[in-house]
């Protein structure tokens, strides 16, 4: 590391600002920004926008042309040694005359990794490592379906300062600010999928789109396993362009299906416990299997729990607005059936806390103590 400088620091934060524009597009591959540098001027650059298009590094080589022999390229992500939907990125590199690498992450892929050491058997300078907490925070979703086997989970609950989501009689709209909502459509924009409960989906008839920011529609998903909450008449059914996901009981009858069968909504079966419930790791395979690798769960409180009990939640959002509730049988922000003593509590890790227009989001890692 002693030879990277700030001028390689400068260069890969470019890099890692043109990775962003794929997050959320390229599943199931991982978002990558590459730019190469001639004599310290950027010469090409470039993203991977989708799966099945050229690499990062492709975009920024063609566009640097032959100014790239001889160039150092920028890359978030260590370039892939093999054939998949397209050819090896570091055959594209040598071929490009490229004189020296420079790369965020290593790729923890087996199939793909050890492109670093490929290129520097065949001569070119490689440094890996610049920037990797920056590239692994946005490369969590990726990472996160390399190591554990699962999608990347997003968790997002909101309430009043009390702790409830909504009133006894179901009404939640709107507790946060617009401030609050347009992040939260911000995270629906950067995530694979959105998912929610059965009896969020019947008392909130929400659409789960974008639409107060800029952005597209990830996939949306529904947990109901006996079809108790899904009605055709809802708004998910009709509006928006993404797909709507059911995930049902395995169960579950062919002809309980029929009812729903003109709304264009796709069914995923799966097992069931004793609850009745789909554990939170058979919903993750199943999504996992759809090409979700990154998922951001919206509720309600009983779907919410059922992550965090399960240890499956990865980053965690509670965002609080200045009201108080002040009805013992309102709908808690979570509602876990399971009894827990205050010695076995969750925590946050690395929380951070802020302000969102006038309402407080508590952001972190969620943690046994």
């Amino acid at each position: 590391m002693a030879k990277l400088t700030q001028q390689d620091e400068t260069f890969m934060r470019r890099a890692l600002g043109l990775a962003a524009r794929g997050v959320g597009r390229t599943a199931p591959n991982p978002p990558v920004g590459a730019v190469v540098v001639r004599r310290g001027r950027i010469v090409g650059e470039g993203f991977h926008p989708r799966a099945g298009e050229p690499h990062a590094e492709v975009f920024a080589l063609a566009a640097a042309g032959a100014a790239a022999r001889g160039a150092t390229l920028y890359v978030t992500l260590e370039p892939c040694n093999h054939t998949g939907r397209t050819p090896p990125c570091t055959r594209a590199i040598l071929d490009a005359g490229v004189a020296r690498v420079v790369y965020c992450v290593a790729d923890p892929n087996p199939v793909a990794a050890g492109g670093g050491a490929f290129l520097a058997r065949a001569g070119v300078a490689v440094e890996g490592g610049l920037l990797e907490a920056r590239g692994r925070a946005l490369l969590a979703p990726f990472l996160c379906v390399q190591t554990l086997g699962r999608p990347f989970v997003e968790l997002k609950m909101a309430g009043t300062l009390d702790g409830r989501a909504a009133d006894r009689f179901g009404g939640s709209k709107y507790i946060t600010s617009e401030a609050s909502l347009r992040r939260v459509h911000r995270m629906r924009d950067r995530a694979d999928a959105v998912l929610v409960g059965g009896r969020t989906l019947e008392l909130d008839d929400p659409l789960l789109t974008v639409r107060r920011v800029r952005g597209r529609d990830p996939v949306r998903v529904v947990v109901d396993p006996l079809l108790r909450h899904a009605r055709p008449d809802q708004r998910i059914f009709s509006g928006g362009a993404s797909p709507v996901w059911l995930c049902v009981s395995e169960q579950l009858p062919e002809s309980a299906r029929r009812r729903l069968a003109d709304t264009g909504a796709r069914f995923l079966p799966l097992p069931c416990g004793a609850d009745g419930q789909i554990p939170p790791a058979d919903l993750l395979a199943g999504l996992l299997s759809l090409d979700v690798h990154h998922l951001l769960v919206e509720g309600g409180p009983r779907t919410a729990a059922a992550f965090l009990e399960a240890g499956v939640v990865d980053r965690a959002h509670f965002v609080y607005a200045p009201r108080l509730m002040l009805d013992r049988d309102a709908v808690p922000v979570l509602a876990s059936p399971l009894a827990r003593r205050i010695d076995a509590t969750l925590r946050f890790d690395g929380l951070r806390v802020r302000r969102v227009g006038p309402d407080l989001w508590f952001e972190g890692i969620p943690s046994r103590d």
